[in-house]
């Protein structure tokens, strides 16, 4: 049995949490290791993922087995059907959804996680609260470039799940993590100007979550899983155990009812989660939407 410490991955912040959960993903489906769990522990006051499996291996093979899945990455079609998820037509998406579904494998995930055709304006996808893409940003054609950079980047990979995260990588953080908003009231510089400073191997991982929140339509509007909606705040919840658990547990917690209502957290808690995180998506500005600092919602005694 293998169990890695991935001390660059902290559970308090949404990328963390993000990276986390596409670490377990990529190595439960893609790299297929015997029995792989994810848990948390606390080191010096804050939540590092912890990822364990039955197969033998050195740190250094879980990075190369990591930096395998990068390989053809950038070729996959649901990751090059369109550059941008954002007012693409319905019609379009469902078209390479069907093609997806009838190829069978896993990238009819992808598609449920893009969006639904249901409820968009105009004709055009409803796309999921995690693209907060703007301006020249591209939801799926940066994805592309940015696995492309990884290939054969182990240290960059190393940085992402040991730490520490520098912030040197000339990649912005996709809205997922708040400490890299560009805030231009407190610049002499516009946000469009500012320079990018982000962790390419951990929003890489982010990236690999998406499959986890698949996006649906019902009669109260578009819902993705993982995410409420009050009025009109989007709200992103993720949990925190400390119990090892596989993926499908994990999709099992994160679809769970009690993570989203304020008063079915004790239910949650009483089960094993550890720490319940909420972070909400805002406009610092008419044009850019992230995610605010994640605020702690309910933790066990």
């Amino acid at each position: 049995m293998s169990e890695f410490e991935l001390k660059g991955i902290k559970g308090d912040i949404p990328i963390g949490a993000m990276a986390a959960f596409g670490v377990l993903r990529l190595c439960t489906q893609q790299l297929q290791l015997l029995e792989c769990c994810l848990s948390w522990q606390r080191i010096n006051g804050r939540w590092s993922a912890v990822l364990s499996t039955k197969d033998q291996l050195s740190s250094d093979e879980f990075v190369d087995k990591l930096l395998s899945c990068t390989t053809d990455a950038a070729n996959r079609p649901e990751w090059n059907w369109s550059g941008q998820i954002k007012n693409v037509l319905a019609s379009t998406y469902t078209e390479a959804a069907s093609a997806a579904l009838n190829a069978g494998g896993l990238s009819s995930n992808w598609f449920a996680s893009f969006g639904t055709e249901l409820g968009g304006e105009d004709g055009t996808l409803n796309s999921t609260p995690l693209d907060m893409t703007v301006a020249r940003q591209m939801f799926l054609s940066d994805a592309v470039k940015l696995v492309a950079s990884l290939n054969e980047d182990s240290e960059a990979i190393r940085q992402a799940l040991f730490g520490p995260w520098l912030y040197q990588d000339d990649q912005h953080s996709l809205g997922w993590d708040p400490s890299t908003t560009k805030l231009g009231a407190f610049s002499s510089e516009a946000p469009t100007k500012m320079a990018n400073s982000g962790v390419r191997g951990a929003v890489w991982l982010a990236f690999e979550s998406l499959p986890l929140f698949p996006v649906f339509y019902s009669a109260y509007g578009q819902n993705t899983r993982g995410f409420r909606r009050h009025k009109r705040t989007v709200e992103f919840r993720w949990p925190i155990w400390r119990a090892p658990i596989s993926l499908r547990t994990l999709e099992s917690v994160l679809g769970c009812s009690s993570l989203q209502e304020d008063d079915g957290n004790s239910s949650l808690l009483s089960r094993g989660v550890a720490s319940i995180y909420s972070a909400t998506r805002f406009k610092p500005n008419k044009y850019m939407t992230s995610f605010k600092t994640a605020e702690l919602v309910a933790e066990s005694i």
